[in-house]
């Protein structure tokens, strides 16, 4: 488990097709990836005890959503697959997971679901992500006159922090169309009276779920997304802040 210390930030190289653990675009499917240096390809740990048991659970660097085994609903038979799943309620066995020496004996693991304890993700390098003090930078607008290559609406949840990050406040709703993050923060910044290189925002993926720094474009879909605004330097802003990691572009 030493593997796994909770809030770092890890990459999963699978040692039988060499290629990373991936959170897609739609926000929802996980996939493998060649892409090691790619936000998607980061997963922060969430360390969970329950009943004397420690399980890990991985949440996504990109969108915060975390990793789930659950019946894929496209199939007749119901055959299980991996997907990236809001954390909702305090004991949600779809996203908990006990980790286990791969049996190889080079230092491998493998990733066991503990609902579906058949259901198993072997022969896994695990590869620690060194810390940052800060985000990456956010990803270059879509110039003016050039069509956005995909039009979406969605719901936006947001509430702003205050300067002891603390965000018991109501929630507000507004539309977005697009999914570019820099709109997002323009919005937001419009909103709130605020300025837009002044505010940090995270993504919360359900009730239960951690803060992630949101620095790249929103899934591809139009699902509602809860957003905490921070003040970018505030106190508050570290329970943001201390979940950026190093995406060295290797």
């Amino acid at each position: 488990m030493e593997l796994f210390p909770d809030r770092a930030h890890v990459r999963l190289l699978s040692r039988v097709h060499g290629t990373y653990l991936h959170a897609n675009e739609d926000g929802w499917s996980v996939s493998l990836s060649p892409h090691r240096a790619s936000l998607n390809t980061a997963w922060a740990v969430h360390r969970l005890e329950h009943v004397g048991v420690s399980y890990v659970l991985l949440h996504s660097a990109a969108y915060g959503r975390y990793l789930a085994v659950l019946p894929h609903p496209s199939l007749e038979d119901q055959q299980l697959g991996v997907f990236q799943r809001v954390y909702d309620t305090p004991i949600q066995g779809d996203i908990m997971w006990e980790i286990f020496p791969a049996g190889d004996g080079n230092g491998g693991v493998e990733l066991r679901h503990t609902v579906h304890p058949y259901f198993g993700l072997p022969h896994w390098t695990v590869e620690a992500i060194p810390p940052r003090p800060l985000p990456p930078n956010l990803p270059e607008e879509i110039p003016n006159g050039v069509e956005h290559p995909v039009v979406l609406r969605r719901i936006i949840r947001y509430v702003r922090a205050n300067n002891f990050g603390i965000f018991n406040l109501p929630w507000r709703t507004f539309r977005l169309n697009g999914r570019s993050v820099v709109d997002l923060v323009g919005a937001l910044g419009v909103i709130l009276g605020a300025n837009f290189n002044n505010i940090t925002l995270c993504v919360r993926a359900g009730f239960h779920g951690r803060l992630t720094p949101l620095v790249i474009d929103l899934p591809i879909s139009e699902e509602p997304m809860d957003i905490v605004v921070f003040v970018t330097g505030a106190p508050g802003s570290l329970r943001c802040s201390e979940t950026f990691c190093s995406f060295v572009y290797v």
